[in-house]
């Protein structure tokens, strides 16, 4: 399999599993708008940064791995207790170590994605 497929389809993987992790956490932070107004800040602090390190990642993989690596170790430092590092940490973690490795064997996912099935196409049989 040449490299481009299996990056691209991993890159569509990690991009799909990129949604449902900061959807899942955001919406988790947004419930909390239910309790009124007053809880504006505390929601804006998790659904801001989960946006801008879902966007870096989206646009340019290598640097969002790093960010969500750089996040996955600093909430599996602050939380002491097992279940919260695994439920909080282990997720960013996957998704850092996939976009980077996007990053490294696909200098251009962007491209790769433009190219998509109509590469294999054009291809002879």
């Amino acid at each position: 399999m040449p490299v481009a497929a299996w990056t691209t389809r991993l890159l569509y993987l990690a991009r799909g599993l990129l949604i449902v992790w900061a959807g899942f956490w955001s919406w988790f932070a947004l419930v909390h708008l239910a309790e009124g107004l007053g809880a504006l800040p505390h929601v804006a602090k998790i659904v801001v940064p989960l946006a801008g390190v879902a966007v870096l990642a989206w646009t340019r993989p290598f640097w969002g791995g790093l960010v969500l690596l750089a996040g996955a170790l600093l909430t599996a430092w602050y939380f002491e207790h097992s279940a919260a590092r695994f439920m909080l940490s282990l997720p960013a973690m996957l998704l850092a170590v996939m976009f980077v490795v996007i990053a490294r064997f696909d200098s251009q996912p962007e491209q790769t994605l433009q190219r998509g099935s109509h590469q294999d196409e054009s291809e002879p049989t």
